[in-house]
């Protein structure tokens, strides 16, 4: 008896958008999604590639003046949506269909914008930090095991959560145990210096809300203690000059993603140390990259570097994948 013919492995990206946009079909943020589905089709055609828009009532549709004025409404609905569970309800859904056969190179990698990303991270977080303490080595000074959560890879984009909340993930970095030079980046946040929204509007209503430590006010790209990562336009033959492995230092598209050698503290306590291959990247780039206009995360250039991390975190997955069934 002969098997039956499998199908293609399938590359699934789900992008949750962000404040000010909807769901409707003529929305820019939908129709820059599906030009990103479009460029992974062609890069990735020996993959069925599946593209997950998630919408949300995240639009006044009442202007500019009104929807500034409901940024800490529609805070409120991306919470209430998050604690219905209906995001962890799709997360957890593709997850399981990536994850059926072990042997076969499905991908999944998540993809949050603004108030999209406080959603995302609230439905993937807990998975993330469960799945990192099982792959930890048991003891003092070892080596985590490969750390494999249903999602391949979760992208967000300037965060608008708390850092707070990402405490349990930054409380990793620590010297008494070491992570694979070969683990795949889980997480990769990139805030930009220049978004008015998470660097103004969001610490402003946090304190008036009566948060006031700097981690409950700050959103996590303007956090600087938890900061790993720069991304910027460097020079290629600079950014790869060390030799560190893809979560040390990744030139793509003319961007250099790299790590910090050196974290902040904000206050008088000795800084955090930087752990090396930490697979939870925690970036600020500048205004030139990404402006302050909401849909600026669309521009060329950095749609360009999306593009090219998907497609670097599925290369990478899939070596990992070999790796695995060998």
């Amino acid at each position: 008896m002969t098997k039956p013919l499998r199908a293609s492995p399938s590359l699934w990206c789900c992008y949750i958008h962000g404040w000010k946009h909807n769901a409707d079909e003529h929305d820019e943020d939908r129709e820059y999604f599906q030009k990103l589905i479009e460029q992974l089709r062609c890069r990735h055609s020996d993959h069925y590639v599946v593209g997950i828009y998630v919408g949300w009532n995240a639009d006044s549709g009442m202007g500019d003046i009104l929807d500034n004025l409901g940024f800490w409404v529609k805070k409120n609905n991306a919470d209430r949506i998050a604690q219905s569970s209906v995001v962890t309800m799709i997360v957890s859904s593709i997850g399981a269909i990536t994850r059926a056969d072990p042997s076969h190179s499905d991908e999944f990698i998540a993809i949050g914008h603004s108030f999209g990303a406080r959603m995302l991270y609230a439905a993937t977080a807990q998975s993330l930090v469960t799945a990192a303490r099982q792959a930890h080595p048991g003891y003092p000074g070892g080596t985590y095991k490969i750390i494999q959560p249903l999602t391949d890879g979760v992208i967000l984009l300037n965060p608008a959560f708390e850092a707070s909340r990402y405490s349990s993930i930054d409380g990793f970095t620590r010297n008494d145990e070491h992570f694979r030079r070969t683990q795949p980046p889980l997480i990769v946040t990139v805030s930009s210096e220049a978004d008015w929204a998470t660097k103004i509007a969001f610490p402003v209503g946090q304190w008036l809300g009566s948060a006031r430590s700097p981690r409950e006010r700050a959103t996590l790209g303007n956090y600087s203690p938890f900061r790993t990562h720069t991304l910027t336009r460097t020079a290629e033959a600079e950014c790869k000059a060390a030799n560190g492995g893809f979560t040390e230092q990744l030139y793509l598209a003319g961007l250099c993603l790299q790590r910090v050698r050196r974290r902040i503290s904000e206050d008088r306590t000795p800084p955090p140390p930087v752990q090396p291959y930490k697979p939870f990247v925690v970036a600020q780039t500048t205004s030139d990259i990404i402006s302050r206009s909401q849909p600026d995360i669309w521009n060329p250039d950095f749609q360009n570097w999306l593009f090219e991390l998907i497609s670097a975190v599925h290369v990478e997955n899939q070596k990992q994948r070999m790796i695995n069934l060998e």
